[in-house]
């Protein structure tokens, strides 16, 4: 793995849409 790839993986992460539903809790981050 490269650094380059890990920072690339984060920013896309962070770019993309997640959504985490736990029970009664939902998170949206975007």
């Amino acid at each position: 793995m490269k650094k380059l790839d890990n920072k690339k993986s984060n920013e896309v992460v962070a770019g993309r849409i997640c959504v985490i539903v736990i029970g009664k809790i939902g998170l949206i981050c975007w």
